[in-house]
């Protein structure tokens, strides 16, 4: 009788190629692959509601800056006059006292909505990519 080619009393090694023999493999888990971490005790220093409220803060202080399409060189040149010292100054306060360490964070997030936005609205990508722009701006005069 014959299993994969090769009767059961035929040697091997005598130029014929093993039978190949299927191999049980268990299905590999993420936690198997990547290495994962999770500890209830470690919980953000600012809540997550806080952080948002900030973001959302700074998004509205950035479509006023920015209500139009404008050339990008107006946002990023040194003494701007779209994005002032009392921009800068409103954006700091954005997160009053208690949350002031997440601004920075705000803004990159506030970035990524803004390249998103320009994505899926395309008739207004110009002025999302632009409003992006002033968000790296103000985030690197912080």
């Amino acid at each position: 009788m014959t299993t994969g080619g090769v009767s059961r009393g035929e040697d091997v090694s005598a130029g014929a190629e093993p039978p190949c023999l299927p191999i049980a493999l268990a299905p590999l888990t993420t936690n198997e692959v990547l290495p994962s971490y999770h500890d209830e005790s470690i919980q953000s220093a600012i809540p997550a509601p806080a952080v948002t409220e900030v973001a959302l803060r700074l998004r509205h202080l950035i479509e006023q800056c920015v209500p139009c399409e404008l050339d990008e060189s107006l946002i990023t040149r040194p003494h701007s006059k779209i994005i002032t010292k009392k921009v800068i100054k409103a954006a700091k306060e954005a997160g009053g006292r208690e949350d002031r360490a997440c601004v920075v964070f705000c803004l990159l997030v506030n970035k990524r909505w803004w390249k998103h936005q320009a994505l899926v609205e395309l008739w207004d990508a110009d002025l999302h990519n632009v409003r992006a722009v002033a968000c790296e701006v103000i985030a690197k005069q912080l």
